[in-house]
């Protein structure tokens, strides 16, 4: 099917950088591949034992089986870690980030697989570990929810940067994502947003992506797509998303450059985390707090980079 577009420049730089990938789904704004099944293999595994860490650093008095069923068997200890910002990103910490950088390298792996690093000016750091809980609250109606309709452009994120978003757990019928392409979009809109409702109007008349996707699928986004977590029941789901700063720029590209850029590294960088270089926190496992990075639009925590050395990964 041929999908018309407002945004054909967008729609072609994707284009180009989806080439390597054998889409499963095509939309203008939006690529779906299928990642080699030992690959996703190895990023669940990562994946698995970077939850088992979190829990047993936190809950240091009970016991967990270490399987891939965790968010079955346990999703109120799961629900319960302090890590977890309102948005879902299960943060590394001090007494996690050597499993996080794992979970980075699976990653890094994945990302050559599709030969994506040529189109990568640079890449974010950490990779965001998600949880969707589907118990609807108020966090729902925070300024800036995923819940809601919007752009990462009104979050802070560069206007070349495109998103990689991998599911790995989970229902999909109950906590889905909706994807919308808008009309336009207006300059005033190409900036971070106090609230998302402020440009939710622009999804009026907009294209609706019917968008099917498994765990195992890598779907690449532009930042023009509109999106929303869509909570149905109450179950959990956990995937990874990330973003990265495409080297070529495009004249709608040039109003918004964004807010986050402190967390971008170049794709040498990046691509080494897990291997000679390794993501550090000196946050401990305890509470999460907001309050800066919702007044400043960046990233929710604050990360160094260190070679490792002696083998230890987290310094």
């Amino acid at each position: 099917m041929i999908h018309k577009t407002a945004f054909p420049s967008r729609a072609k730089r994707l284009q180009s950088i989806s080439q390597e990938m054998t889409l499963s789904q095509s939309y203008p704004l939006l690529k779906i591949g299928k990642i080699k099944k030992e690959l996703f293999g190895e990023l669940i595994e990562n994946v698995n034992r970077y939850i088992y860490s979190n829990l047993t650093k936190f809950y240091s008095g009970e016991k967990f089986s270490q399987d891939k069923f965790l968010l079955e068997t346990q999703p109120e200890q799961i629900r319960g870690l302090p890590n977890i910002t309102p948005n879902g990103l299960i943060l590394p910490k001090q007494s996690t980030c050597s499993e996080y950088n794992k979970v980075h390298s699976s990653i890094v792996k994945i990302v050559r697989e599709f030969k994506l690093g040529q189109y990568a000016e640079s890449l974010h750091a950490p990779i965001n570990i998600r949880l969707i809980d589907g118990n609807k609250n108020d966090s729902d109606q925070r300024p800036h929810s995923s819940t809601k309709m919007h752009s990462d452009i009104w979050a802070g994120e560069p206007s070349n940067s495109i998103a990689i978003f991998i599911p790995i757990y989970g229902d999909k019928k109950n906590i889905d994502v909706k994807w919308i392409e808008p009309l336009t979009f207006p300059e005033e809109l190409k900036q971070p947003l106090s609230d998302f409702n402020e440009g939710r109007h622009i999804v009026v008349g907009g294209t609706r992506y019917n968008v099917d996707f498994s765990p195992g699928d890598i779907i690449l986004v532009d930042p023009y797509l509109i999106h929303a977590t869509n909570k149905v029941k109450d179950l959990l789901r956990l995937s990874i998303d990330f973003r990265f700063i495409t080297r070529s720029v495009i004249d709608n590209d040039l109003l918004a450059p964004g807010t986050r850029q402190a967390n971008y590294l170049t794709y040498e960088e990046w691509s080494d985390i897990g291997g000679g270089l390794s993501l550090t926190s000196n946050s401990l496992l305890t509470q999460f707090s907001e309050e800066n990075s919702r007044q400043e639009n960046t990233y929710a925590a604050k990360y160094g980079i260190k070679s490792v050395k002696d083998g230890k990964q987290c310094l």
